[in-house]
C-alpha cells in the first residue's frame, strides 16, 4: 500500500514539476497525510487531533489530505516518523513552496544542440530531466556502437557501475555472467571489457545520455540516466550485446531491484 501511494504522491509531484517547479522550501505549519483505505473520517479526525493537526483540505475520495498544526510550532521530523508509524496512515511527509527550474543547461556547446529546440526538449526538461521512474527507481538505457570513451566528461557520471565486479578481482567473473570485470558494459567484439575508440559511440551516447547542467561539453536528452555502453562490430556482437541486457533486466526482476539494472 505504501509503494502504491509513494507512486502516486510522485506522480502528484510531476505534474507540478509540468509546470517548470520543484519542491522548494517547507510551508510553515502545514503536513501532507494520507490514510491507509478503509479509514473513515471520524477516524481521520481522532488521528490528526492525537498528533495535534487539522485537515484544512482534501483531495476527493483519494484519503489524501493537508493539515495544519493546532499550535504555533511548526511540524518536525520526529513527527513526521510518528505519523508515518500509526497504523492509519500510508504516508505523511511536509508541504513545500515549488521553485521554479532553471530549463535550459549551462553547458558550453548546448547553443549548438539546434535539434534539442527542435524537439522541443527545454519543454521536457521543465517537466523531467530524465534519470529515474515514479517510483525512484534508476532507468537504465543500453547503447550498443562501434566504441566509447568512458572518461569522457559528459559520459562518466552517467555510466551504469556493475558494482560485483568493480569491487571484485580483476580478471575474475566475480558475478558468474560469463563476463570478466564487466564494470562498464562490454567490448563485444573484442571479448574484453575496455571499449574501442568512441568517435561514434561517444555521441550517439551523449544525444541519450550526456550529463546536463554541468558547465561540460553537451546535454543529453536525459541529463542524468544511467548508460550501459556494449561496443559491437557485427550482428553476432549484437546479439549478444541484446541478451547481455536482457540478463541484467531479468535479474533486477528476479531480486525485486537488489542486482541487475532496470534496462528500458
Amino acid at each position: 500500500m505504501k509503494k502504491r501511494l509513494s507512486t502516486c504522491l510522485g506522480l502528484l509531484l510531476s505534474a507540478a514539476m509540468l509546470f517548470g517547479q520543484l519542491p522548494g522550501s517547507i510551508v510553515d505549519n502545514q503536513v501532507i497525510v494520507a490514510l491507509e483505505k478503509g479509514t473513515n473520517a471520524r477516524s481521520a479526525t481522532l488521528t490528526f487531533a492525537e498528533f495535534g493537526l487539522m485537515a484544512i483540505k482534501e483531495i476527493p475520495t483519494q484519503g489524501i489530505f493537508l493539515c495544519r498544526t493546532t499550535g504555533s510550532q511548526n511540524p518536525t521530523s520526529t513527527l513526521i516518523q510518528q505519523l508515518q508509524s500509526h497504523p492509519s496512515i500510508q504516508y505523511a511527509g511536509f508541504n513545500h513552496y515549488l521553485e521554479e527550474r532553471n530549463v535550459e543547461p549551462n553547458d558550453p556547446l548546448y547553443a549548438n544542440q539546434w535539434g534539442m529546440n527542435l524537439i522541443q526538449a527545454p519543454r521536457i526538461w521543465e517537466f523531467t530531466t530524465g534519470g529515474l521512474t515514479a517510483d525512484g527507481d534508476t532507468i537504465v538505457i543500453g547503447v550498443l556502437d562501434s566504441g566509447f570513451d568512458i572518461d569522457h566528461a559528459d559520459l562518466v557520471d552517467n555510466l551504469w557501475t556493475n558494482w560485483a565486479e568493480k569491487n571484485g578481482i580483476a580478471g575474475i567473473d566475480d558475478d558468474q555472467n560469463g563476463y570478466v570485470d564487466d564494470v562498464y558494459g562490454y567490448n563485444f567484439a573484442q571479448n574484453k571489457p575496455e571499449h574501442a575508440d568512441g568517435n561514434h559511440g561517444n555521441p550517439v551516447t551523449g544525444i541519450l545520455g550526456a550529463s546536463g547542467n554541468n558547465e561540460e561539453g553537451v546535454s543529453g536528452v536525459n541529463w542524468s540516466v544511467k548508460v550501459v555502453p556494449m561496443t559491437v562490430f557485427t550482428d553476432f556482437d549484437i546479439i549478444e550485446a541484446y541478451q547481455y541486457v536482457q540478463g541484467l533486466r531479468d535479474l533486477y526482476q528476479s531480486s525485486e531491484g537488489a542486482e541487475g539494472a532496470l534496462v528500458v
